[in-house]
């Protein structure tokens, strides 16, 4: 018997994409199981602020990828994840069930579709003099060499705009060129994409009424006990 297409589930924000993944897992003939695609959502003790799925929803359809990291471990990242899914799927495709992969954080479901961008190995020697530099300067250099790859990068994030340079230093063409042209290659495996799609006046009430629920139901203090536990 053939793979069962992966079923990917995307959309915003409080767009009821845990529901429908839920109830796709009981309707499919042979049952499917959730993937958690979400980069916040594998942490341990980090719940309401990520709106993770409950433990009834848990009961409801089983879950894969959900606490499987705790927040002081800054190792876990795309490249751990896309390993830990790979194993569940193909977990889940062995006993003949549905992946249904719910979505997230989009970097999380471009890796899983068409794998990572490898480039060039790091040079340790650059590597550690430009983690030596200024943020701003840093970022100074980026958006001269590659302004896509800049506008996309947030600021703030060191770690992907060393490796932006890096990649440029090494090759001599942006990041985000390189990166085009092995995404256009195609994905990698067979996937069923739903995606869910709200106009503003339908999401904004639905995300305002998440967000006062996660109060109510004890984020600030769930965020104290995080930071008491020096986690965040």
């Amino acid at each position: 018997m053939p793979d069962r297409p992966i079923i990917l589930i995307l959309g915003p924000t409080a767009g009821g994409k845990t529901a429908l993944a839920i109830s796709l897992a009981n309707a499919l003939p042979g049952g499917g199981e959730c993937v958690c695609a979400d980069s916040m959502q594998v942490y341990r003790g980090m719940d309401l602020g990520t709106a993770k799925p409950t433990a009834a929803e848990q009961a409801a359809a089983p879950h894969h990828l959900l606490d499987v990291a705790d927040p002081a471990d800054d190792t876990y990242s795309v490249d751990t994840w896309l390993a830990d899914a790979e194993r569940a799927i193909a977990d889940i495709r062995a006993r003949n069930r549905w992946p249904l992969v719910v979505g997230g954080t989009n970097l999380y479901v471009q890796a899983l579709l068409y794998g990572l961008f490898d480039g060039p190995a790091p040079d340790p020697v650059l590597r550690d003099a430009l983690r030596a530099r200024d943020t701003d300067d840093l970022r100074r250099e980026l958006e001269a060499i590659d302004p896509a790859a800049a506008a996309r990068i947030h600021p703030n994030d060191r770690k992907r705009t060393v490796r932006a340079i890096e990649v440029f230093r090494a090759t001599g063409r942006p990041i985000s060129d390189q990166q085009q042209e092995w995404a256009a290659a195609g994905p990698r495996s067979d996937a069923i994409i739903l995606g869910l799609d709200y106009p503003p006046e339908v999401i904004n009430p639905r995300i305002n009424a998440r967000v006062k629920a996660m109060v109510a139901s004890g984020l600030v203090e769930e965020v104290r006990a995080l930071r008491a536990a020096s986690r965040l």
